[in-house]
């Protein structure tokens, strides 16, 4: 029985490396846990054309949005560990600080693969508000405590919470005025009814080429190419409120370390490539290089820190 046993546990071994040595043999879905169009979309729709032709077999993409990105990825958690069926999020660990009683762990439960770009953000106003600096918006709002709003997507969202820490650093006060999604925050703003709103660049870079609307600040801890005179939220002098969004490819826990890697190895050579970074450069994302280890430990780090801001601003999760 001891010797069938070994057998068995070898020739598991055997069947597992064989199946990482001939992946992909069919299409990969990757989940976008979001509604089509976004941020997290666009660059893993970018990522995803190329992905195709480095691993020969169809990349499909597949959103499934809903309560704060958490369906699509619960989903994904649930799904059999044998790279298939991944990820593609900016929320992550996001979800997790702001979300309660979650079916899923993004420790636990997942595994880094890949960074597909960085996807800064900046914080925007409609030009007819003749406000051009965040200096200019901080003052207005020091002088009128609660008149002056902000829209998000939703209490506990990403824009919430971005924009709740950086009016907390520079001691000012603003109302804010939860909406039903990205795309109504940005009309919101646009049309002048709520004052600011934090956004993808990915998502608002169309309406600041057009002068629309003014970026007063980005929210990331660098400037983007594409905005080169538009200043972080820190250099415009608010220190500590940057924070860098990437959107990542995860996929469940237990799958095969040599899935991963050639998963990696794919993505690497397809987002340094010349072509997909003047692609993502143009929708207003960056390449973001981290290996797989190094996104394990950022997602843990990330989480924890997430966890601190959103008890030390007050935001009880949803």
């Amino acid at each position: 029985m001891l010797f069938r046993g070994i057998v068995c546990l070898a020739a598991a071994f055997l069947s597992a490396a064989a199946g990482a040595q001939s992946y992909p043999d069919r299409p990969v879905r990757i989940v976008v846990p979001f509604t089509p169009g976004g941020s997290p979309d666009t660059i893993t729709r970018i990522v995803g054309a190329g992905l195709t032709n480095e691993l020969g077999q169809p990349i499909v993409i597949e959103n499934r949005a809903g309560a704060g990105s958490t369906i699509g990825t619960a989903m994904v958690a649930k799904a059999p560990p044998d790279g298939y069926t991944l990820v593609a999020t900016t929320a992550m660990t996001f979800s997790a600080a702001t979300f309660a009683n979650l079916t899923y762990d993004p420790i636990a439960d997942f595994a880094g693969v890949a960074q597909l770009a960085l996807s800064p953000g900046a914080l925007v106003i409609a030009a007819e508000k003749n406000v051009r600096t965040l200096g200019e918006l901080i003052a207005l709002a020091k002088a009128k405590p609660g008149v002056l709003n902000y829209a998000s997507a939703g209490p506990g969202s990403f824009s919430h919470v971005f924009t709740a820490q950086l009016l907390g650093a520079a001691n000012a006060e603003m109302t804010h005025v939860p909406v039903r999604g990205a795309a109504e925050a940005l009309t919101e703003v646009m049309t002048g009814r709520i004052d600011i709103v934090y956004s993808p660049l990915t998502t608002v870079l169309s309406s600041l080429r057009g002068g629309k609307m003014v970026a007063l600040g980005m929210g990331s801890s660098r400037r983007s190419a594409l905005l080169p005179s538009v200043p972080t939220t820190v250099e415009a002098g608010v220190p500590g409120s940057s924070f860098d969004a990437g959107v990542g490819l995860w996929a469940p826990k237990k799958t095969p370390r040599e899935v991963i890697q050639r998963l990696h190895g794919a993505i690497r050579k397809v987002v340094e490539s010349e072509a997909l970074k003047a692609k993502l450069e143009s929708v207003g994302a960056e390449s973001w290089p981290m290996s797989s280890e190094e996104m394990d430990a950022h997602t843990a780090s990330e989480l924890a820190e997430l966890r601190k801001l959103v008890a030390r601003l007050g935001i009880k999760p949803q």
